[in-house]
């Protein structure tokens, strides 16, 4: 008996991912400066933590020469590394407070900035919108005056035809 025929699934069709919008770019040079501050102190964190990193391998290293010799001259050795050591993981502590520091710094300017343009928006709409009063008003006005000189008009010929 000859097999019966599956049906293809259909695949669901795949959902288009948004591309994320850029964030807008303001005139503001303070926003920039800020942004320039993040990222030079995100740099210099990446490679202070390689150094930290590579520094605390290096005592490791030391330290257990150190052990294994039993000498002064690599006990000092291994202190110095672990100085050396403790002395980067100092400045890349400072470094990521700096960091933290800049980012929230970044974020208040970015906000200040955002209440600046919302307010100018909210002015120049007020504006427009004053303006397009006048406009309508001033077209009322022209339409009420038209309809009364047309009625007096009107009204004067009939008063002059009545003479």
């Amino acid at each position: 008996m000859p097999r019966a025929k599956k049906k293809a699934a259909r695949k669901p069709a795949a959902r288009k991912v948004a591309a994320k919008r850029a964030p807008k770019t303001t005139a503001n040079p303070a926003v920039g400066k800020a942004q320039e501050a993040v990222d030079k102190l995100t740099q210099e964190a990446a490679t202070l933590a390689k150094d930290v990193a590579a520094a605390k391998k290096n005592a490791a290293a030391a330290a257990a020469k150190a052990k294994k010799s039993g000498t002064k001259g690599d006990a000092r050795s291994a202190e110095k590394a672990k100085k050396d050591a403790a002395k980067l993981a100092d400045k890349a502590k400072t470094n990521r407070e700096s960091l933290r520091s800049a980012k929230v710094k970044h974020a208040v300017t970015m906000a200040e900035t955002a209440a600046v343009e919302i307010e100018q928006t909210a002015v120049q709409a007020a504006k427009d919108f004053a303006d397009s009063l006048a406009a309508r008003a001033e077209a009322d006005l022209k339409k009420a005056v038209a309809a009364f000189e047309a009625k007096w008009r009107k009204s004067r010929s009939k008063a002059d035809t009545k003479k």
